[in-house]
């Protein structure tokens, strides 16, 4: 009996050792042999290849370039590592193309380290890309623009190298296990890099600008910001005066100003204040006598000239006339004006899809009753030529311009080929008021007061007279200098309106000063190239 109670234990132990062994060789086979790898290899991941992002013409605005780098498999080799530091000059793990080659030269005798060559990214046209390309880290992740937005697109899948080791962590042999990295997705823009840069260079004399330039079906030629940044520095790395330049709180180098600058519209909003009225019921061919000063009670509002006799709102926009604005906005009252301003939807959210973008912003009652306790008259006179709190982004002025220019639709921005656009800003005014203000906007250009007839002179004498261009001028008050901000936006062919521009120069005084002469070199760009 005793016998057999030793014999079935010795069955039962048999029975376990044999199920045991199935399960480790048959049924998780393929686990413990992975773990057995992992004994023998060291395993690194290679970066993968980030799809290239190209101009509308083909140009390569961010692209992948070679570099370098050390795969430590021994940390403790402290001679491998002075051997290293004598061949290159010091002991790193990225390399240059030079050190590249010279390690990679004797990498036979290395029992350490493991030379490879990676891609990382490359913006060829350095601090003159485009803001709206955005950058990538260290870790080739993208963080802002299209680099962030295209992210999953572009980042291709990473791969990865085995290196047999042995117990000592030495590398056996050269016969290493590769999976090889695959490319992302190539995105070709809607951006032109000629016109970018041709925008830098008419530019410089300036500190902050924002430029728009679009087709009044969308299409983004460019987004143009100063100052700019090199984001070639993300991933190679920045010296302490180049940190400190892109975080400087004044410049903001980073930042988009095109879609994340907020600016007082100034006189470009009498647009949106004409079709308001019109909108409103508010007799629009009214004449008044401008002395320049609006008297409102015991408040005196000053207009930045005399301008005499004005016949209609479309003299007033013609000739920037503040006095007329502020007639047309105290018949209205504040709550008739914010709703009807609010039928522009220019207020309603973002325009791009990019996270940068910052949304414009007009107060409504129950703001100025949070912020001064109550509201009147005087504020919806301030709006009325785009000063007081209104704030809006360049390129939702581009979108007004834009919308005006095709009689109150202007379809959502489009960055790159295959961008789905659903989304078209649709402003709810007459066709009449449209009309209107379209042959207003003429005049700003064309009739003999206009504040930017300068661009009709200079288009006769340089040969380009058969093209007309409408558009208005803008000074904006600036907390930060005694100089306004300059801002024009303009359309045109005024018959067939192709292209939508847009110019915001901070600090640069009234709007034909600066950003006039700006936008008359991009117009006659644009005719020698899309024309």
């Amino acid at each position: 009996m005793r016998e057999k109670v030793i014999f079935s234990l010795f069955a039962i132990a048999y029975l376990i050792f044999i199920g045991v062994l199935f399960k480790m060789q048959v049924l998780e086979g393929k686990k413990y042999e992975a773990m057995a790898m992992d004994n023998r290899y060291v395993t690194f991941p290679i970066n993968p290849i980030r799809g290239n992002i190209y101009d509308r013409n083909g140009k390569l605005l961010a692209t992948s370039g070679f570099r370098g780098r050390l795969l430590v498999i021994n940390k403790r080799d402290k001679e491998e590592k002075k051997y290293i530091a004598s061949l290159i000059g010091r002991y790193t793990t990225s390399l240059s193309p030079r050190s590249y080659y010279v390690l990679s030269a004797r990498e036979d005798i290395l029992e350490s380290h493991v030379v490879v060559r990676e891609f990382v990214r490359h913006y060829p046209f350095g601090d003159k890309t485009p803001h709206i390309i955005g950058y990538v880290d260290a870790e080739g992740k993208g963080r802002a623009g299209l680099e962030r937005l295209l992210d999953s697109l572009l980042v291709g899948k990473a791969g990865t190298l085995m290196v047999p080791v042995d117990a000592r962590m030495r590398i056996t042999d050269r016969n290493f296990r590769m999976v090889s990295p695959s490319k992302g997705v190539d995105i070709r823009t809607t951006l032109d890099i000629d016109l970018h840069a041709f925008v830098d260079s008419i530019t410089s004399g300036f500190e902050k600008v924002a430029v728009v330039v679009m087709t009044t079906d969308g299409e983004v030629l460019d987004i143009y910001s100063r100052p700019s940044f090199d984001p070639n520095l993300f991933v190679t790395g920045f010296t302490t005066a180049q940190w400190r330049y892109v975080n400087d709180a004044t410049l903001k180098p980073l930042m988009n100003r095109a879609i994340a600058g907020r600016y007082p519209p100034g006189s470009t909003f009498k647009i949106l204040t004409s079709l308001a009225a019109i909108d409103a019921g508010i007799p629009w061919w009214k004449s008044i006598y401008c002395r320049g000063i609006f008297y409102l009670g015991r408040w005196a509002f000053r207009d930045w000239d005399v301008h005499h006799h004005v016949g209609s709102v479309v003299e007033a926009l013609e000739t920037s006339c503040d006095v007329y604005y502020y007639e047309l906005a105290a018949q209205m009252g504040l709550v008739k004006l914010l709703q009807e301003l609010r039928k522009s939807h220019l207020f309603d959210g973002k325009f791009t899809p990019f996270r940068e973008e910052i949304r414009s912003f007009i107060p409504d009652t129950a703001w100025y009753r949070k912020r001064y306790g109550f509201y009147s008259t005087g504020n919806a006179v301030n709006l009325s030529i785009g000063q007081g709190e209104i704030l809006m982004t360049p390129i939702a002025i581009a979108m007004m311009t834009g919308a005006v220019a095709n009689g109150g639709r202007m379809p959502f921005p489009r960055f790159y080929e295959g961008q789905v656009i659903s989304d078209t800003l649709v402003m709810e005014y007459p066709d009449s008021a449209f009309d209107i203000v379209k042959r207003a906007m003429y005049l700003v250009v064309n009739g003999e007061r206009g504040t930017a007839k300068y661009i009709r002179w200079r288009l006769e004498m340089d040969g380009f007279g058969e093209v007309k261009v409408a558009g208005k001028t803008g000074s904006a008050e600036n907390p930060h200098s005694h100089k306004t901000h300059s801002l024009f936006t303009a359309f045109f062919p005024y018959e067939n309106p192709r292209f939508v521009i847009t110019v915001v120069v901070e600090s640069a005084g009234h709007g034909s000063e600066a950003a006039v002469p700006i936008t008359l070199e991009i117009i006659e760009w644009l005719l020698r190239h899309y024309f």
